[in-house]
């Protein structure tokens, strides 16, 4: 008897054609809180963590690896505080993530799979090896040990009445080598008890049709669902996921902004809406697709991570439109150079405003504040010649909205002056010393009132920042809503040295949008502070309706 045949007789499930068919509804196991965390400069806190499960149970998302409890403390703690406190979530199932039981350990004397069992809630993911020679170089120990390590971890899980998620570990690479051993690890884990088992492309280095097919042989012996695991070391990790689904996995596995080990993993962002608007799949509800971007954006921000504005379907730049034939299509067909519409996943179109630009495209977008504008009028003229002359002088404004919308407010005479700079005074402290805060004095005019402030902060626009918004606090309440989330810095004349132009560009947000502003000067506290004040501008500006 071949092998095939031999494991084809020792597996008690039928197989069924039916997991070979694309799947009307798809599974999705985030690992944000898990596989992103093992991303470079990502670290979560408990609190940190507890948001995050909030908004991907209020996204709809079926299960999360909340982290390893066994082998992080802050995971521990979460777990427990899951625990004590009996957090419970709509949709959202939290799980603890594990390896299987140690060579020549039983699972029930294995003293880690002993704690992250007893610290799970209702499901474990266990992970071990499908790749033999993993086995044999990495663990060092034979296939048929790894076999028991498989069988007997997930016995245990499921004694102790815990929900067993099987994923394998280097799975394409092992069945690339040895596709009966590698399908072995499954039945192992099947028979013992596993609901779900995952193939794992480790190390990110399979193909699309390669992944397809082996993915079509795994559903056809199998009778349980099939998830699949991807990592983007080829830059194929979405593709990967795509074609899985196409061969029968009704699972998938990935992270919110493709954060993760190396290159990262799967972006959720973009296979969801990918499976859900383009392959006409389930996966979340259409009402719950629309939270999308926002969900992106916030666990952007609350990884501390720079979103990426190209990113498909939620960046911000995903929908909009620069060149002049560009802007002329979509002006006469919204879908004339938009795959689908930007609402479905919580974005918006738009058009980006350079010194490329024309009368038409700055007319149109002088008609989100003023309907009636016509491209002839002088406002437009204004309007574009301030923008030409500005970018001349090193401002960018395709990446600076904020600024952008109070150019408008001007060019239409809707501006409003919510405040006067009278002074200020930045006392810079020995910067060989660790630790020492830099001082600003600020003195302002809002109406016919003035306050004096001080305050210190890491660095001049730190300082800066925290006495503009502790001097207008009490003017503006509101503004206790607003945070700067991003601060750069571009040189523009790089050969003029220390008496070069730089461009700082200041992104900003509240509870419910992001906004960015611009400052160019040859002082850097100078551009810092024409892009803070644009910043705090367009935030009253937005709470007086004027934009």
């Amino acid at each position: 008897m071949r092998r095939r045949e031999a494991f084809a007789a020792q597996t008690p499930l039928s197989a069924k054609e039916g997991c070979n068919a694309l799947k009307k509804s798809i599974g999705v196991l985030d690992t944000t809180l898990r596989d992103g965390a093992q991303s470079a400069s990502v670290s979560y806190t408990v609190k940190d963590k507890l948001k995050i499960l909030d908004i991907l149970d209020a996204l709809g998302i079926g299960f999360a690896e909340a982290g390893a409890p066994a082998a992080v403390a802050k995971d521990e703690e979460l777990f427990l505080l899951l625990k004590r406190e009996r957090v419970r979530f709509r949709t959202l199932k939290p799980v603890a993530f594990h390896s299987t039981c140690r060579e020549g350990v039983a699972a029930c004397e294995d003293e880690l799979l002993k704690k992250a069992v007893a610290l799970a809630d209702e499901y474990v993911s266990l992970y071990g090896k499908s790749s033999l020679a993993q086995v044999v170089s990495v663990i060092r120990t034979s296939g048929d040990e790894n076999l028991r390590m498989i069988a007997d971890s997930v016995a245990y899980c499921r004694e102790n009445g815990k929900r067993v998620i099987f994923e394998g570990e280097h799975f394409f690479d092992g069945f690339r080598a040895d596709p009966d051993y590698a399908l072995q690890t499954l039945v192992a884990a099947v028979n013992a008890g596993a609901e779900r088992v995952v193939l794992c492309d480790t190390n990110g280095g399979s193909m699309p049709g390669e992944v397809k097919r082996v993915v079509r042989e795994v559903c056809k012996a199998l009778s349980v669902p099939v998830g699949i695991h991807c990592h983007n070391d080829c830059g194929l990790a979405v593709a990967n996921t795509l074609f899985a689904v196409e061969g029968g996995a009704s699972d998938v596995h990935g992270t919110f902004c493709g954060i993760g080990e190396r290159c990262g993993n799967t972006d959720l962002c973009t296979v969801i809406p990918d499976l859900q608007l383009k392959m006409g799949l389930s996966v979340l509800p259409p009402d719950r697709l629309r939270l999308l971007t926002g969900s992106a954006r916030r666990i952007a921000d609350i990884t501390n991570i720079a979103f990426d504005e190209r990113a498909p379907y939620v960046g911000g730049y995903a929908f909009r439109h620069k060149a002049g034939a560009h802007i002329d299509g979509e002006e006469k067909w919204s879908s004339a150079f938009q795959h689908t519409d930007p609402a479905q996943v919580g974005n918006s179109s738009g058009i980006l405003i350079s010194d490329q630009s024309g009368r038409a495209a700055v007319a149109k977008r002088l008609r989100e504040l003023a309907p009636d504008t016509a491209k002839n009028d002088p406002c437009v003229t204004e309007l574009l010649a301030r923008i030409k002359n500005e970018e001349r002088l090193g401002y960018q404004y395709e990446n600076a909205d904020g600024s952008l919308a109070l150019m408008m407010l001007d060019a239409l005479g809707r501006r409003k002056r919510y405040f006067e700079l009278l002074d200020f005074k930045i006392v810079l402290s020995d910067p060989t010393k660790p630790d020492v805060l830099t001082g600003c004095l600020l003195k302002i005019a809002v109406g016919g009132s003035e306050a004096l402030v001080a305050s210190e902060g890491k660095g001049p626009v730190n300082a800066i920042d925290i006495a503009l918004r502790k001097a207008l606090g009490g003017f503006y309440p509101v503004l206790g809503e607003m945070r700067l989330t991003d601060y750069t810095v571009r040189v523009i004349d790089s050969d003029a040295a220390t008496a070069a132009k730089v461009r700082v560009s200041v992104e900003s947000s509240d509870s419910r949008s992001v906004w960015r502003t611009v400052g160019v000067s040859t002082d850097i506290i100078e551009a810092s502070w024409i892009a803070l004040c644009d910043s705090i501008d367009y935030m009253l500006a937005a709470a007086d309706g004027l934009v």
